[in-house]
């Protein structure tokens, strides 16, 4: 059942074989010596490559941990099992949770989740698809488009390295913690509330429709039938409100389309600044809220009425520029900015991730 190509001499000069196996059981028993022993004579790997033309998943792991058959089945089981492998493989060593097919499943479901609710978002938007003007958008998208291009070059710099473990890891944070967690959020008011004309909702739509288009095109090499499957869909919403029924789509498949590059902001270093900061007062301002809820003092978030005080210009500015956003992402009734020392100190929340900013929380009164 196996047949070779070529034979293998000694010496500098030595041809190195291919090697076919049509049934992959008859390989465990003699294809480890054979290649050990061959190392270990001539210090070096005697096959070129090893081509299996059937798998068998029973023969490969015993048990729970044969991963072959934990992948046989489900849909998308090439894409997981394609996580499986890159997180197995990377430097981490997070081998621990790669054999766990149900850990991935709920990454892999997470990220298709937060795909199509992008998807959701774009609903009667009717702008140009291919028209972004970044000076008209409102300050939040601007930054969140500023970290959309700092994603794009941590991405791309791990693809060149081959590293794809760490893309993914890249891609995953941002999706879950940054979009999903406080981008998503932050603009729902807009999204839902605000009419169709309205400028502030086109500017999200705009970013939305960006973050669409940049992250399916990001994660194509690693889920490429999520991303196929995504793009079609994304492609059937703009041919939608193409002026034309039967205007041509360009790139008919996500892998003919172009790979994103980042473009450069003005300002986009203040825009990486401001976006963490607002990040860690979100965190902090969460866990807050659920001491708060611990203590009796609110019953839930969206009566909380919340009082920020800080000692700095730089923090002040930055929090009151986005007051309301922030406002929205945490899901409460008020939310204030004071630059100023609080009265009675050992009555307020402290914030983890700054030195000098304390918040009072109390029941806004109906």
């Amino acid at each position: 059942s196996k047949r070779g190509q070529g034979a293998a001499k000694s010496g500098q000069n030595a041809l190195t074989i291919d090697i076919y196996c049509e049934q992959a059981e008859r390989i465990e028993k003699w294809l480890p010596q054979f290649i050990l022993t061959l190392h270990a004579v001539e210090n070096r790997i005697p096959s070129v490559t090893l081509h299996v033309n059937q798998i068998h998943p029973e023969s490969t792991l015993p048990g729970e941990d044969n991963i072959l058959a934990q992948f046989s089945s489900g849909e998308y089981c090439a894409d997981v099992l394609r996580l499986w492998i890159i997180s197995f493989n990377s430097e981490n060593k997070l081998n621990d949770i790669a054999i766990k097919k149900e850990t991935l499943e709920v990454i892999y479901n997470n990220l298709e989740t937060t795909l199509y609710s992008i998807l959701g978002c774009l609903v009667e938007y009717d702008k140009s698809y291919d028209y972004l003007d970044a000076d008209a958008l409102c300050p939040i998208d601007k930054l969140a488009l500023n970290r959309l291009m700092k994603l794009i070059s941590e991405v791309n710099s791990a693809y060149q390295n081959r590293d794809f473990m760490t893309a993914f890891d890249h891609f995953s944070e941002f999706c879950q913690n940054e979009l999903n967690d406080f981008y998503l959020k932050a603009v729902a008011d807009r999204l839902h509330t605000y009419p169709v004309w309205s400028s502030a909702r086109q500017s999200v739509q705009a970013v939305l429709w960006k973050m669409a288009n940049t992250l399916v095109k990001l994660i194509a090499p690693i889920t490429p039938f999520l991303a196929e499957h995504f793009w079609t869909n994304l492609q059937q919403r703009r041919r939608d409100k193409a002026p034309q029924p039967n205007t041509k789509i360009d790139f008919p498949s996500v892998f003919l389309a172009d790979w994103p590059v980042p473009m450069r902001i003005i300002r986009g270093e203040r825009y990486e600044r401001d976006w963490k900061q607002l990040l860690r007062f979100k965190a902090d301002l969460t866990q807050i809220l659920k001491d708060a809820c611990h203590q009796g003092i609110i019953n839930y978030f969206e009566e909380a009425d919340v009082v920020v005080y800080t000692n700095t210009v730089e923090e002040t500015e930055i929090l009151q520029n986005y007051v309301e956003d922030l406002k929205t992402a945490c899901s409460i009734a008020k939310l204030r900015i004071l630059q100023q020392e609080p009265e009675k100190i050992q009555e307020l929340f402290q914030a983890n991730n700054f030195n000098q900013i304390f918040f009072s929380v109390s029941r806004l009164d109906s």
